[in-house]
């Protein structure tokens, strides 16, 4: 099947796409500025940021270098240029396995944690199984099946943490808490993943390789878009460290 984009389409996709892939230095830049009020899940968030933007750095530099023919022509690389579908399964690994890290220390339950202690390991087996047999990146394939399983588990521990702040208003300000605003930027970036993945993915697989690539800037108009709204709720996160603190020595 063929799908056609309009040229006007394909140029605000890619520009988006682009900023994208700068605009989660701004939050990172928020929350050094902040760190003397970090509490460890919020530690362990940003490192996890820093993770996935080196990771993206390389991703992006592969694929900025595949579309120079000079630069294919001097390694005698394939038409297609480097691969860099191994860096997009670590991408989707090391965006949610950092958050079920998160709420490992976000949550209080011991049974929560004694259920992660086991599911951990399952679902690294399944990004073994998904990125090496069932979707190989060697082969071009996406790893829905890792996606959907570690998003799955990474939107129920925001909502179980949802749950535990209902518990806590008596004491505690939602809008004043980072992570209350850190659940809602992982669920409406791990929802948006999840939909209009699936979506983009099924439209890809029903073209080539080479005609592919060219809907990188419909990937960029929808999948960035819900990305850059959820660095705009991490922002707002970082900038809530301390004055939940404040509030209370008032």
């Amino acid at each position: 099947m063929d799908y056609t984009l309009p040229n006007w389409l394909q140029e605000v996709g890619s520009s988006i796409y682009w900023i994208c892939q700068f605009a989660l230095l701004y939050p990172l830049w928020v929350a050094w500025q902040r760190r003397e009020y970090w509490t460890l899940p919020v530690q362990i968030l940003f490192w996890v940021l820093v993770a996935l933007e080196i990771n993206c750095f390389f991703l992006n530099t592969l694929n900025l270098l595949s579309l120079n023919a000079e630069f294919i022509a001097m390694f005698e690389l394939p038409s297609y240029g480097i691969s860099t579908w191994g860096f997009a399964h670590l991408q989707s690994n090391i965006r949610c396995l950092g958050f079920i890290g998160v709420y490992y220390y976000a949550l209080q339950s011991q049974t929560i944690r004694r259920v992660l202690h086991g599911w951990i390991p399952v679902l690294v087996l399944i990004a073994l199984f998904d990125s090496f047999y069932f979707n190989p990146f060697l082969e071009f394939k996406h790893n829905e099946y890792t996606e959907f399983s570690q998003n799955i588990t990474v939107i129920v521990l925001c909502l179980l943490y949802f749950e535990q702040l209902l518990q806590q208003l008596r004491t505690s300000q939602i809008e004043r808490e980072p992570m209350f605003w850190i659940s809602i930027s992982a669920i409406v970036q791990l929802t948006g993943v999840l939909v209009f993945g699936n979506i983009i993915n099924k439209m890809l697989a029903d073209t080539n390789y080479t005609n592919g690539r060219n809907y990188q800037a419909l990937f960029g108009l929808v999948h960035s878009s819900v990305t850059l709204v959820s660095y705009g709720l991490l922002t707002l996160a970082f900038y809530q460290l301390g004055r939940q603190q404040k509030m209370v020595l008032k």
